[in-house]
Formats: structure tokens, sequence, C-alpha cells
């Protein structure tokens, strides 16, 4: 994600409320899941005419604010449905910000994860930022989130509040992947001692041997058939009197006969606490009923 610390651009000035998701993205731009292309589709249904041409009332459609790079918008701006379009349109015509006095809830966490800063101000501090914005090719407003301010183009200041961590992801250009990155040290270490608690959860796939017909994995890993699907082999479990667990690769007909007890494994071998390969062995299924006495 693209950070964000400091923005200066013109500001347009929306002045409608409770503007949805459906009017910033229309429905019919919701077939992708690329990020790119969306900007022909923001407030598309407000920028066209019916024949297709430009609305000359609509601001974007303005020569002042073809570049817009902040809106200032009504209350509840990103009301409606969860589409995360509507930040991805709004980044790919070029707005890197929005000004409200509230959002929807869900649009206000999806700008976050995509690089829109949406701001939250008093109804009086809006009121001042869409006389600024209301001057055409003069509306260029500044933004600096380290500061959490907004300078208009007379010098005038507006402070707003932002949560720390949001504030931190944006300067840093982080989202959720982004984060989650950052842990990568410790999510290494986690499958370190993961692998060597449970060995037989981290199989390697191996090239295969064909062997009757059939591509089977040597060793520890996954069967393929012929057809390149993936199979499943039933397993058998066992313990017996001392605490010793014996798996059992069991037939297909017989395992369905024998009903509980059977695990469905991809693999066709385990490998044991030492790291070697723990065969399983083919056998008939027996109910696992008995008791030690």
């Amino acid at each position: 994600m693209e950070k964000f610390d400091h923005l200066e651009g013109v500001a347009a000035p929306l002045r409608i409320i409770n503007v949805d998701t459906d009017m910033i993205i229309p429905k019919q731009y919701l077939k992708t899941i690329k990020r790119t292309g969306l900007a022909k589709g923001l407030f598309s249904e407000q920028r066209y005419l019916d024949d297709g041409a430009e609305n000359p009332d609509f601001v974007l459609n303005k020569p002042a604010y073809r570049k817009s790079k902040i809106l200032v918008a009504g209350d509840n701006f990103g009301c409606g449905s969860s589409r995360e379009h509507a930040p991805w349109a709004l980044m790919d015509f070029g707005i890197r910000c929005v000004i409200s006095t509230s959002f929807g809830d869900i649009f206000y966490n999806n700008c976050f994860k995509n690089g829109v800063l949406p701001i939250r101000v008093s109804p009086e501090d809006l009121e001042k930022l869409f006389d600024d914005a209301e001057r055409g090719a003069n509306s260029t407003l500044s933004i600096d989130l380290e500061k959490q301010e907004i300078k208009g183009p007379d010098g005038g200041t507006v402070k707003f509040e932002i949560d720390a961590h949001r504030k931190h992801c944006m300067l840093n250009g982080l989202d959720d992947i982004g984060l989650t990155k950052l842990k990568a040290d410790k999510i290494v270490s986690y499958e370190a001692k993961a692998q060597a608690a449970r060995p037989w959860a981290y199989l390697r796939l191996l090239p295969t041997e064909k062997k009757s017909g059939r591509n089977w994995q040597s060793g520890c890993g996954r069967s393929y058939s012929q057809t390149g699907a993936l199979e499943l082999f039933p397993v058998g479990v066992a313990v017996d009197c001392a605490g010793k667990v014996s798996l059992h690769l069991l037939d297909r007909p017989a395992a369905l006969a024998a009903g509980g007890g059977l695990l469905q494994l991809r693999h066709r071998a385990l490998l044991d606490r030492g790291g070697r390969s723990a065969g399983l062995r083919r056998r008939s299924a027996t109910p696992l009923s008995s008791r030690c006495e």
C-alpha cells in the first residue's frame, strides 16, 4: 500500500449527504476484482447523462476539479453496502482523501486498508472546508497526517483526530498483509516449532513414480490419479495398551464399512518424530472398539 504522509491538491466540494457506496461505484462495475480501471465508474450515474455524455453540472466534470485529490463531502459519506470497490474507485480516479463529519463504518475501515485517508471534522470545520473547496482552481488544501492538520488556501488550519494505529499504518503504507509481514520472524519461529511437534502436518511433495498404472508419491507426499485428481486415503488409527499409536492405510470399501475411528488423509506416509518416513501398510478395516483390560 502506498504511504500517506502529506497531500496537497485541489479539493472538490460535494454538498450531498448520505452518499452511499452504490452512488460512489454502481453495481455494474463490481464484476472485476482488479483495483484499476474503476475511475470511469466513480459517480458514473452523476457524471454521465443517459446518452453517455458528460454531465457538465457535476463537480468532477468541471475543469477546476477534474484532477481533484481531495473530496469534501456531506454527512454520512460511504454508507450503504460494504463494497471495497468504493475506495478502489476513488484511488483510481486520484482522490486520496475524503473529508466529512461522518462515514459509513465499513467504508471508513476499507479506506484505511486501501490507502485512502478519511478525515472526520466537526460540522463547523466542514463548512469552512466547503468554502475553501468552492474557490475553483484556488481550492487547494494541504493535509499533514503527522501533524493532523488541514491547511486551506488562505492559511487557515483545521485540526483532526485519528486513531494512533491507523495513523501509523497510513504513514508507513501498511495494510493487513504489510502488518503480517512485519511479524515474519515470529511466524517462521512458530512454524519451525510446529513442524518439530507435528512433522506429519508438514509433508513435502516429492517427485512421482509410476506404479501399477497410477502415479504414487514415493516416500511422503500426496497421491494423484492418472487424471491428476488428488486422492484422499482413509487411515485407521489404533492405540494399544502400552499407548503405542499405529496407523493403517485402509481400502476404500473397507473404510466405508468400518465407519468411525477413521481419518481422511492426503498422505500415503507419515514422518516420525525423528523425521524418518513411517510408511503406512494397507490392510482391511477393523472397527476400533476394543478396550484394554
